[in-house]
């Protein structure tokens, strides 16, 4: 399976990480009582942050997409990751395990 969906994400130019791949953390925000405090995070739930038009409205409604950002939101008590890949390769396994 093809990750390339996330392409756009592993580009340091587009401001969610840092050249390492670790994601780019920010002043911490809360959205709809889900604490932002990252780009990723940002990119997913703000639509006022300049990192959230990187995939359209089409692309966000893909499968895929839904299940990264269930993962990377989490919830209440989720514990969050520092660095991408983490969260492609659990999207990856999961998703074929669903499409399977």
């Amino acid at each position: 399976m093809s990750m390339t969906f996330f392409d756009k994400l592993k580009n340091p130019d587009n401001n969610i990480i840092y050249s390492t791949g670790n994601i780019r953390q920010k002043f911490d925000d809360f959205i709809d009582g889900i604490l932002v405090s990252d780009n990723l995070r940002a990119m997913l739930l703000d639509e006022e942050s300049n990192e959230y038009n990187l995939y359209t409205q089409d692309e966000r409604n893909e499968f895929i997409f839904k299940l990264f950002q269930l993962l990377v939101i989490g919830g209440e008590y989720c514990q969050y990751e520092n660095d991408l890949d983490n969260y492609l390769d659990l999207t990856k396994s999961l998703y074929k395990d669903f499409v399977r």
